[in-house]
């Protein structure tokens, strides 16, 4: 699947409310495991 999970306004929400975020992964294989991580983390702090 290639769409985020939760979306955007959602984790805008949760910031508003002050509600941690852990960035995770759901790959099946080991070479994913970096997989789109820095994505991630960037949308969070231009989020913040």
């Amino acid at each position: 699947c290639n769409e985020q999970y939760p979306s955007k306004q959602i984790i805008k929400d949760a910031l508003k409310l002050k509600i941690p975020i852990l960035i995770g992964t759901d790959c099946h294989k080991k070479e994913d495991i970096d997989n789109r991580l820095n994505r991630a983390n960037n949308l969070l702090k231009r989020l913040r």
